[in-house]
C-alpha cells in the first residue's frame, strides 16, 4: 500500500478518536488525552521533516514526561523518517499492540435495521453507562472518554442494540470523506457468543451507508481471534498493520 493512502487512513482514524491536546512537530503529530487509550496519547509520524530525528524523538520524550506519561509512538508502514523504527528500538522502546487496519466496500442499498436499535447524535448517559459497563472502563477513566467522544468532529453516531429491553450491545460510527469507521464496538459479556455482535456490526454499516458512505474501516488487534473471525465474515479485509513502539520502565 502507498504511503499516501496509509496516511488518508491514519487521517480518518485520528479524527474520529481524537487527542484532547495535540502539538505538530515537523510532520509528527502528538497526541495527549490523559493516558486514555494508547492511540490519542501517542505520536503520529505522519509526514516527512527537515529536522534531525534523534532530537524530535527527546523533545516528544520530554513532552510525555511533562504529562506523566510514558513516550508512545504509533507505528506504521508510513512512518517517516524511514529510519524511526530502527532508532527507537535502540532507544529501547517495546513493540506492543500489532493491529489490523481492514475495510470493506459497501453494498448499494443500505440492510434493514434490527428492532431495540437506538441510535443518538449526542453524548448519553445511557450509551456511556453500557458502553463503560460492557467494556470494563474504570470510573476515573470515564470523564476523559466522554471528552474525547465530545470532541470528535466529523458526524458521528452512537449505537445501541437491546433485546427484549435490555442492551445487549453498542458501538459507534464516524463517517468522513465517504467512509464510515466503526469504533467501540462491544457486546455485554454476559450476552456474548448469541449473534448480537453480528446485529449491531449489520446495523453500523447500514447506518453509515445512510448517511452517504461508500466504504467502511476498522481497527482490530490483530491477536483477537474472535474479532478477527467475526469481521472477516462480514467482508472486512487487511489494509496494513500498525504497532506501538512504547517507552516502558522510564
Amino acid at each position: 500500500m502507498q504511503p499516501e493512502t496509509i496516511r488518508f487512513f491514519e487521517e480518518l482514524s485520528g479524527n474520529a478518536w481524537p487527542g484532547l491536546q495535540t502539538v505538530m512537530d515537523d510532520g509528527w503529530l502528538i497526541r495527549f488525552a490523559a493516558g486514555y487509550t494508547r492511540r490519542a496519547n501517542a505520536v503520529l509520524p505522519l509526514y516527512p521533516g527537515t529536522r534531525e530525528c534523534p532530537a524530535k524523538i527527546e523533545r516528544c520524550e520530554r513532552w510525555f514526561a511533562g504529562q506523566g506519561l510514558p513516550a508512545v509512538f504509533k507505528m506504521t508502514p508510513a512512518a517517516r523518517p524511514e529510519e524511526l523504527e530502527r532508532l527507537l528500538a535502540e532507544r529501547g522502546y517495546a513493540y506492543r499492540a500489532p493491529t489490523s487496519l481492514q475495510t470493506l466496500e459497501l453494498g448499494s442499498a443500505p440492510g434493514p435495521l434490527p428492532p431495540g436499535l437506538t441510535v443518538e447524535r449526542a453524548v448519553t448517559e445511557g450509551w456511556l453507562d453500557e458502553y463503560c459497563r460492557f467494556n470494563g472502563v474504570a470510573e476515573r477513566d470515564r470523564p476523559v472518554l466522554c471528552r474525547i467522544l465530545a470532541a470528535i468532529v466529523p458526524e458521528r453516531l452512537l449505537v445501541t442494540l437491546a433485546v427484549d429491553g435490555r442492551a445487549v450491545a453498542c458501538g459507534m460510527i464516524v463517517v468522513e470523506r465517504g467512509w464510515c469507521g466503526l469504533f467501540d464496538v462491544v457486546v455485554d459479556p454476559e450476552r456474548r457468543g448469541r449473534g448480537h455482535g453480528h446485529q449491531l456490526i449489520r446495523a453500523l454499516l447500514a447506518l453509515g451507508k445512510q448517511r452517504g458512505a461508500e466504504r467502511a474501516y476498522l481497527q482490530v488487534m490483530a491477536e483477537n481471534g474472535p474479532a478477527l473471525q467475526l469481521y472477516a465474515k462480514h467482508g472486512f479485509r487487511e489494509e496494513y498493520l500498525y504497532w506501538y513502539r512504547i517507552k516502558e520502565n522510564c
